[in-house]
């Protein structure tokens, strides 16, 4: 996909699901001759910013992170991703030095990652939509710590495998995360999937978003204890 097609999806995604906030594109550099001239450098301001606060800036207010140190936590990442592939999945981090984000309907570079917040029913729809085929299911670890920016963004980027976040309380703390807010992290190339596929489990009783509840029929005033004993005095006092 190319940039313009990835800013489509995005759209398609927000408004599809009713998101609170824009869908985040994340794009790892190697230099910082990657780094766009339209992009919000913190440090040119003299600021410095955690990675959780870049993404909060993206979804809200279509702000830009340049670049953050990302090694300080690779140890986590090999412990994360044992056996195997875990020396392999370590070399790969350590080719990038930093990241850009911004708004996806708005993307200034082909996003590497997808971060998507929303509520339990959003994640939800998600969460189905990549698991329509079954290809790749959903499998998540959680730590509680470092979620919005290593696991929902660097994991399913380095992987290939979308995460479910949960946010920690840096996240909350430091990037204004609502208490209600979780994620999901998806790799940049199954944008198209989980637009094609939304809405499709469960077929027709697919709920929707809105989400559509079924309501109870034939309903009459005994339906709870109080309004019985109300209809009980009320026939009391009528007269015959």
């Amino acid at each position: 996909m190319n940039l313009e097609e990835f800013r489509k999806l995005g759209e398609t995604l927000y408004h599809k699901l009713h998101l609170p906030t824009w869908p985040v594109g994340i794009t790892y550099i190697k230099t910082l001759e990657e780094i766009p001239e339209s992009a919000v450098r913190p440090s040119a301001m003299g600021q410095k910013w955690s990675l959780c606060q870049a993404v909060t800036y993206a979804r809200r207010h279509g702000w830009h992170k340049d670049r953050a140190a990302e090694q300080n936590r690779f140890n986590f990442f090999k412990g994360l991703f044992a056996g195997p592939g875990g020396e392999q999945i370590l070399k790969k981090m350590q080719e990038y030095m930093g990241f850009v984000c911004s708004p996806l309907p708005k993307a200034i570079l082909e996003p590497d990652s997808i971060l998507v917040f929303g509520d339990g029913t959003h994640i939800n729809h998600m969460i189905q939509a990549l698991c329509y085929d079954y290809t790749i299911p959903v499998m998540s670890a959680f730590e509680g710590f470092g979620e919005t920016c290593f696991k929902g963004g660097l994991a399913p980027f380095i992987t290939g495998r979308p995460q479910v976040v949960i946010p920690g309380m840096g996240d909350r703390a430091f990037a204004g995360i609502g208490s209600e807010e979780l994620a999901v992290g998806i790799p940049a190339a199954q944008l198209s999937v989980v637009v094609e596929h939304l809405f499709k489990s469960g077929g027709d009783m697919n709920i929707g978003q809105p989400v559509k509840t079924l309501l109870a029929m034939g309903l009459n005033e005994s339906i709870t204890p109080g309004f019985t004993f109300l209809k009980n005095k009320i026939s009391a006092k009528s007269p015959v």
